[in-house]
């Protein structure tokens, strides 16, 4: 009942719905069913889908892979939606993943820091901004969108455990690297 409530209120636009459905995921997303914890996560990410977007029939569209013959396709399209309803937080993950596939990590960056703006807890978007990050080499933040995802969303953890433990892989080279940098840097007495 409690969940249902949250949804209603989170898709009508109230914050207190997406709160009262982070607490749910927050004390549910670590159990082992994680049943009530599933359906938390599914409500907030059609609510976050739904809130300030297009209508119905263009946001399936969107989701569709088939929709669209290519990525400038897409693009274009998403565009056009976002001039149009630019409050559509979803809007702008999307875009960004699409400006990650074809290489324009800069602006996907962009638009996953435009939609949390809009929806500070979308965890979806922290873990696209921690691709990002990985994309330019920066695997300390990349962590840190990582662990904020999952703090948020504690299913994610289990969802995302590789890329987790490639992010942590990539910081103890970086640390290496850095710390045979400065050894060679001292110098010899």
């Amino acid at each position: 009942m409690r969940v249902r409530c949250a949804r209603l209120l989170a898709v009508g636009g109230d914050r207190r719905g997406d709160e009262a459905l982070l607490k749910i995921l927050r004390q549910h997303g670590s159990e082992a069913e994680g049943t009530l914890a599933a359906q938390a996560e599914t409500y907030l990410l059609n609510a976050w889908t739904q809130r300030n977007g297009p209508p119905e029939a263009l946001r399936r569209n969107f989701q569709r892979d088939d929709s669209f013959k290519t990525d400038a396709d897409r693009l274009l399209a998403l565009n056009e939606a976002l001039t149009r309803f630019p409050d559509w937080a979803s809007g702008y993950i999307q875009r960004a993943i699409v400006y990650q596939r074809t290489g324009s990590i800069v602006e996907a960056r962009l638009d996953v820091l435009r939609s949390l703006e809009i929806e500070p807890a979308q965890f979806e978007a922290m873990l696209v901004l921690g691709s990002c990050h990985l994309l330019l080499n920066a695997s300390d933040q990349a962590y840190t969108c990582y662990e904020q995802a999952v703090r948020l969303n504690p299913r994610l953890r289990v969802q995302f455990k590789n890329e987790i433990r490639d992010v942590l892989k990539a910081i103890e080279i970086d640390r290496s690297r850095r710390r045979r940098e400065k050894r060679r840097e001292m110098p010899v007495a």
